[in-house]
């Protein structure tokens, strides 16, 4: 059970399903659901994927992706460029 503010929440998560095809079961009014990003990260790995957290955008016709770990400046050098003339293409999690 998790508590946000005055009210408990509720959220079910199979450990046995990460991975795979895996069901997540939440009550209403759940912030968010948690340990969301791993499992999809462990989801998209056993699939052959790899994910990457970064910024990505288009500098001089030269599309960049910058990724790297959370808060190690991605967003802040996006946003340098930004300034000098790139075009936003996104800022998140890429497989």
């Amino acid at each position: 059970m998790l508590c946000r503010g005055k009210h408990p929440t509720k959220v079910r998560i199979d450990f046995r399903q990460i991975g795979g095809q895996c069901e997540i079961v939440c009550q209403r009014g759940l912030g968010g659901v948690p340990l969301l990003i791993a499992i999809v990260n462990v989801t998209a790995l056993n699939k052959g994927f790899v994910p990457l957290h970064g910024s990505s955008f288009v500098y001089d016709r030269i599309g960049v992706i910058v990724t790297g770990w959370a808060k190690g400046g991605k967003t802040e050098a996006l946003l340098a460029f930004g300034d000098n003339g790139a075009q936003y293409v996104g800022d998140e999690w890429y497989c």
